[in-house]
């Protein structure tokens, strides 16, 4: 019998988290018509070992473990996961964040009763230290209600937290968008520019505001290599914005990676990108904010502009995912 909904994960490395991921789907979305399939990226540690245990100890969860033979990294993961679903409706969880509400089958609903819809966005809160902290994209909200071409023009000059995460579409939708590119990692950012791309009018997506998802922040991922974070959103822009954003977007990212620097305390290597960031397009108010950010650093972003502080965090937790 073919499910309504493919849950789709891809996994690395895992094995501390993938147990309360699916577990916690097991719990919030236990009467929704549904398989799980995770795609193993090759993980050097006991995840698959993990895995393995959970779908012998779980049978009627109708779980599937794919393993790469060659990393594949989160979009070729995702795409294989892809590869092997049968839903009429798709969603995507990374294999560290977690269910903390029931969310998926009532944005079904509404794509059952909408013919036009393709896209049911949803939302989450950011998990750290054992405790939810803000919203992720609750302030997301203003932006998806402008027109298409608006929200596709912020894609292009920011790097918006519209997360992809237990967002619902149409599978015959995500096929005509393409897939998940393999030459970009950064998956909630090149799939919104497609999706964006491809939609004619505002009767085609939604907006659930509830949270249903934790967004795991990691200690480690935020130390993550800056050069190759950079480099990966620099492949971004250069596939997929148009050339007369590309100055802005560029500032941008060598802004949002200072930042994260002077919360490292590593304060020569931040200037450096700094000034990188002012060659570019760099706005008047953020060369304010890192002025102040750098004499007052980590308390400074993390108290008075906790939103800033998280949307660094998220930007480098997602390429690092």
């Amino acid at each position: 019998m073919t499910p309504t909904l493919s849950i789709c994960i891809a996994a690395y490395n895992v094995e501390s988290y993938i147990s309360e991921c699916l577990l916690s789907i097991f719990q919030f979305e236990s009467t929704l018509d549904r398989e799980i399939i995770v795609v193993d990226d090759c993980s050097s540690d006991s995840t698959v070992h993990v895995m393995r245990d959970l779908i012998t100890k779980y049978p009627q969860e109708n779980i599937q473990l794919i393993q790469n033979i060659e990393n594949l990294w989160p979009a070729g993961s995702y795409n294989r996961a892809v590869e092997h679903s049968h839903g009429r409706y798709i969603t995507f969880l990374d294999s560290d964040d977690f269910l903390i509400a029931s969310g998926l089958e009532s944005k079904i609903k509404l794509l059952e009763n909408n013919t036009e819809l393709q896209v049911v966005y949803g939302n989450g809160v950011f998990y750290e230290r054992w405790k939810n902290g803000l919203s992720i994209q609750s302030h997301m909200v203003k932006l998806l209600e402008w027109s298409i071409d608006n929200i596709q023009k912020k894609l292009y000059t920011t790097i918006p937290m519209l997360s992809v995460s237990c967002s619902v579409m149409r599978r015959d939708f995500f096929d005509r968008l393409g897939w998940f590119d393999p030459l970009c990692q950064s998956n909630d950012w090149v799939l919104n520019i497609r999706i964006f791309q491809y939609l004619t009018s505002r009767e085609q997506f939604s907006y659930i505001l509830d949270p249903v998802f934790a967004y795991r922040m990691h200690a480690n991922n935020i130390s993550k290599d800056q050069n190759r974070m950079i480099g990966l959103l620099i492949q971004v822009v250069d596939r997929y914005i148009p050339i007369e954003y590309r100055e802005k977007q560029y500032a941008n990212i060598y802004f949002f990676a200072s930042l994260n620097l002077i919360i490292q305390r590593q304060y020569c290597r931040s200037l450096q990108l700094f000034r990188t960031a002012l060659s570019h397009e760099l706005q008047f108010a953020r060369v304010l904010i890192y002025c102040i950010a750098l004499v007052s650093p980590t308390r400074f972003i993390a108290d008075r502009f906790p939103r800033i502080f998280f949307r660094i965090k998220q930007i480098i937790q997602s390429i690092s995912k």
